[in-house]
């Protein structure tokens, strides 16, 4: 009965360390776009970032 409860649990720790590694790939790379076409050449990667900052 005890793995009935285990085991969700730890399905659902994983869905969220995928969930924060995609995050945090997608971060990255927002960051990098920012970085290379600099705030005002790239408006999405400014959305993207300010989106991901309101997720935290």
């Amino acid at each position: 009965e005890l793995q009935a409860i285990v085991g969700p649990i730890s399905e659902l720790l994983d869905h969220a360390r995928m969930q924060h590694e995609t995050f945090q790939k997608m971060f990255d790379y927002s960051v990098k776009d920012l970085v290379k076409f600099g705030v005002f050449g790239h408006p999405r990667a400014l959305k993207k970032i300010l989106s991901t900052l309101d997720y935290q």
